[in-house]
């Protein structure tokens, strides 16, 4: 099977390169930057051990055909330059996994490839790609990537992939209803970026404040009624540890997002806040602190806009 991963940063390189050092036929598409700094291998820090992994890496217009299946990791905002860097890749049996946030993504890749394309996944890992180009994960075991088939004609190959996946030092589980965990995720990252991004401070910061809980208690029951509106209602496992790990006092925890917008950066606003409150919105679901989160990201994404400097414009 020959496999295309797009991105070989903190995501794509991290599962990528595990999935080349258990012997998969892997390529990645770079961008000659990055191909210079890969030419010796991609090292992959674990806290089980530190791998160097030869690799091959290929620019956009050196692609040699087509591939059997195609990983997408890249931000959610680079989606649309993504998917014409790969489209010279994709045959007519050729499978994406995309590895972004949320669920927009499926949307937008049904729309361009075909829904029967397309197949569900997201990974929990906590990796970092470091000043030398080395990569970084703080996950145990190689983090955990979840995946499954969308519609029944994915089996197959689902089941082929997660024979593989399982060659791999990395957890690979497989579920034939993705779309409720990748629901529980969605409702979780969105969740901590509208607190922390509203708010501007981790779980414990927000704690800290006379109201922060009763707004952080209160965006979570928005997300969680438009999750349920949807169809895909968290269980009450999941909504407890969602409500344990958001009111933690003394928590450093917080999203990458909210990381991004500290050191202004380009952020994944429009693609998680923006669509649940869309989903919200379509379902009838009162979403005003949502609003008011989103809103606060696109008034941020403006002045950013607004204020760039000649040189990131070029």
């Amino acid at each position: 099977m020959r496999i295309l991963v797009l991105g070989a940063g903190a995501i794509g390189g991290h599962f990528g390169g595990l999935l080349a050092h258990a012997g998969a036929d892997v390529t990645f598409l770079v961008r000659p930057k990055r191909q210079k700094i890969l030419k010796n291998g991609i090292t992959l820090r674990t806290p089980e051990q530190t791998y160097t992994v030869p690799i091959k890496t290929i620019l956009k217009d050196q692609l040699d055909g087509h591939y059997d299946l195609i990983i997408i990791a890249c931000k959610a905002y680079d989606l649309p330059n993504a998917m014409d860097a790969v489209r010279p890749a994709v045959g007519p049996d050729t499978y994406i996994l995309p590895l972004l946030n949320g669920l927009k993504q499926l949307d937008i890749l049904d729309e361009e490839f075909g829904p029967g394309k397309i197949i569900g996944g997201f990974v929990l890992n906590i990796s970092t790609m470091l000043p030398d180009g080395s990569i970084e994960s703080k996950s145990p075991k190689g983090g955990k990537l979840i995946f499954g088939p969308r519609f029944k004609s994915q089996q197959d190959i689902c089941h082929t992939l997660e024979n593989l996946f399982n060659k791999a030092a990395f957890v690979t589980n497989r579920s034939d209803n993705i779309q409720a965990p990748m629901w529980d995720k969605f409702v979780r990252i969105t969740l901590l970026g509208a607190v922390n991004c509203l708010l501007r401070g981790t779980v414990g910061d927000v704690m800290a404040t006379r109201d922060g809980q009763w707004i952080t208690l209160s965006l979570m029951k928005e997300c969680l009624d438009v999750a349920e509106a949807a169809g895909y209602p968290l269980g009450e496992d999941s909504i407890n540890s969602i409500a344990t790990n958001m009111t933690r006092e003394g928590s450093d925890y917080n999203s990458s997002m909210f990381r991004d917008l500290e050191h202004g950066y380009q952020i994944e606003g429009d693609h998680l806040l923006g669509d649940m409150l869309r989903r919200a919105e379509d379902l009838k679901c009162e979403a005003p602190l949502l609003a008011i989160a989103y809103c606060h990201l696109q008034t941020y994404m403006a002045r950013r806009e607004r204020e760039r400097r000649p040189e990131e414009l070029g």
